[in-house]
Parts: C-alpha cells; structure tokens; sequence
C-alpha cells in the first residue's frame, strides 16, 4: 500500500519487552505523539488485570477500538504519532487498523527473553497474564 503523509507506528511486543520505554523515547527524539495503549483500558479491564484475572477477546474490543479511534484521530489531524499496544493477534491489529490501514506501521520489537523485565511486584506484570 501507500506509505502514510505523517507516519502512524504502533510498536507492539510481548508484555515488558520495552514497547513504552522505546516508544517514548522516540516519540520524544522525533517530536511525535505518544500514548501507551494500556492507559486506554477501560476500568473493569483495569480491575480485572488487578485481580490476576486474563483479559478475554471480548474484554480486548471496546479497548482495541478506543485505540483504533485514537490512531484515527491522529490520522485526521495529520499528526505523526507512535502508540505502545501489545498487538500481538492479528485480529487485534486488524481492529487497531480499521479504516487507516495504509496509514499505520506495525513495528514488533523482540528481545531475548534474558533483556525482558519482568518485576515480581508490579501491578503491571503479572506472569500468569503473559
């Protein structure tokens, strides 16, 4: 497809691999938006991750789409951005993407799993999650 005005990058990965700490980091670098997907959760998939509690598909969609309708917000405004979002499903990618597909870059950051930070008392990491 066509490649974006003003790019659109989602920078997925599994939990704690890095994908906040490298999207800010460039987004700041190159003078672009950031926002972590995980700060778009809706509070009953927030109470429930706090509970130990895994994220159904049916959890993930009205998430998925307040992200989808961020991207798409940027894409109206013109505005280059990067989003930090797990992604890894391609269904999940495919509703991030609705209606900018040719607007958006999906960039799957990996690291060996020995660089992956896994804090035993985070709310944010739970292994069972992963």
């Amino acid at each position: 497809g066509r490649r974006a005005a003003m790019p659109l990058i989602v920078i997925m990965g599994v939990s704690a691999c890095g994908k906040t700490t490298v999207g800010k980091q460039l987004a700041t670098q190159l003078g672009w938006e950031f926002v972590d997907a995980d700060d778009l959760h809706p509070t009953a998939n927030v109470d429930k991750m706090r509970a130990g509690t895994p994220l159904t598909d049916q959890d993930r969609l009205p998430w998925l789409e307040s992200c989808n309708a961020v991207l798409r917000k940027w894409k109206a405004r013109k505005t280059s951005a990067i989003m930090a979002c797990s992604a890894l499903k391609r269904a999940y990618r495919q509703i991030l993407s609705a209606g900018i597909l040719d607007d958006v870059q999906f960039v799957y950051l990996m690291v060996g799993f020995h660089l992956i930070d896994l804090p035993t008392n985070s709310h944010e990491f739970q292994q069972n999650l992963v």
